[in-house]
Parts: C-alpha cells; sequence; structure tokens
C-alpha cells in the first residue's frame, strides 16, 4: 500500500511516482533540511556596527547569544530593545546537486528583514 494522503501532506518533502499498479510509491529521497535553530548571535544594530559587521575578520564575540527561535526580548540584555537587531550564525551547507536551487527558509521574521548570506 502506498503512503497515505496524509503522509504526503505532512510530509511535502516525500516524492512519489506511480507504479506499474497504479500506487504510489516513494522515489528518491527528497530535500534535505538543515535546521539553524538553536544559539545565535545578537547586538543592537546601531549606525557603525550597520557600517561594519559585513567587513572580513569581523568580530562578533562581544555580541549576545540568542537562542532562535524565539523574541529577543527575552534575552535579558535585550528586554527594553525596541529593535533593530542583527543576528549572526556560521553554517556550513553542502551544494545543491547539479540542476537543483537551495532555499533558506525563515519563518517567524518580522515584517522586514536583511539577509546576507557568505
Amino acid at each position: 500500500m502506498g503512503p497515505t494522503p496524509e503522509t504526503l501532506r505532512s510530509g511535502a518533502e516525500q516524492r512519489v511516482t506511480p507504479a506499474s499498479d497504479g500506487e504510489a510509491v516513494p522515489t528518491e529521497e527528497g530535500p534535505s533540511q538543515q535546521g539553524l535553530s538553536g544559539t545565535w548571535r545578537a547586538a543592537v544594530a546601531d549606525e557603525e556596527l550597520r557600517r561594519t559587521y559585513t567587513q572580513d575578520g569581523f568580530d562578533d564575540a562581544g555580541w549576545e547569544p540568542v537562542e532562535v527561535p524565539g523574541h529577543w526580548q527575552s534575552t535579558p540584555a535585550f528586554a527594553d530593545t525596541d529593535g533593530p537587531l542583527l543576528y549572526r550564525r556560521a553554517f556550513a551547507s553542502p551544494p545543491p546537486d547539479q540542476g537543483r536551487r537551495s532555499w533558506l527558509v525563515l519563518d517567524g521574521v518580522f515584517y522586514q528583514g536583511d539577509v546576507w548570506l557568505d
């Protein structure tokens, strides 16, 4: 028996192909996902920091650790801050297979966000 409709809806990445008997059977593994939840580093985005934080070798050691997902005001250092804040997180991701694309999905970004990947 093939996957149920519930499986297909909840596991949207799962790919299926019709078999000769008309049953849907899973084919190759779906797109991989890499979670970025966890500890990020954050700082209040003042004018000087906005100009310098993208420079090579920038040191964010003085930035506060912030748990993502979450609201920055739950971090004591930002409890009275209305934003904007800068967030940073280093991660490595393998390149997509030839002819494929990678997507960065950021759930929970408030009404505006600028994203830089390097």
